[in-house]
């Protein structure tokens, strides 16, 4: 599980820094930086990244409502995806 986060993270990043024209330094842009309150997240963005998070990984991360604190950085949100893979293998079996 631990490579499927990082694999995430990494993905959520390269989108950061690429589609959404991140400003900062690359190396600014950690696991933990916060998403909103800052220039990276504003609604459309964020829908954005999480359609592409959703096709590329087959999960539904709204499907259960929207609380802010399990998408306010790329650690939260490499961890929501990983609860959801997690719950379509157990319901798999």
């Amino acid at each position: 599980m631990i490579n499927r986060l990082a694999e995430v993270e990494n993905k959520v990043r390269e989108f950061i820094l690429g589609e959404l024209r991140w400003n900062g330094r690359g190396d600014e842009l950690v696991p933990d930086y916060p998403l909103f309150g800052s220039a990276i997240a504003d609604s459309i963005a964020f829908f954005q990244l999480i359609a592409l998070v959703e096709q590329e990984y087959d999960v539904n991360l709204l499907d259960d409502g929207f609380e802010v604190d399990e998408f306010s950085s790329i650690s939260m949100i490499a961890n929501k995806v990983a609860v959801e893979l997690n719950a379509s293998t157990s319901r798999r079996r």
